[in-house]
């Protein structure tokens, strides 16, 4: 009995825990605005991941730098 009362809770918990996942998150309480995807350094730190993600060298770097300078004059 024991051995089918686990698996069946284990994929309960799986299931509603990928059900709660989609939902839009929520920032209502305190713990909850604590939370990498509420508060500003959260939103900072994936910036600055996505900004070394495209500088990954000192090349690269200098490109995107004079490619932005080019686009700018051209404006």
């Amino acid at each position: 009995m024991n051995k089918i009362i686990f698996p069946v809770l284990i994929l309960i918990l799986i299931i509603t825990t990928t059900i709660n996942a989609d939902t839009k998150v929520k920032c209502d309480t305190l713990s909850q605005k604590l939370t990498p995807k509420c508060n500003f350094l959260g939103k900072s730190m994936n910036k600055i991941k996505d900004f070394s993600d495209k500088n990954k060298t000192l090349d690269k770097s200098f490109q995107n730098i004079k490619t932005t300078v080019e686009e700018k004059i051209k404006k």
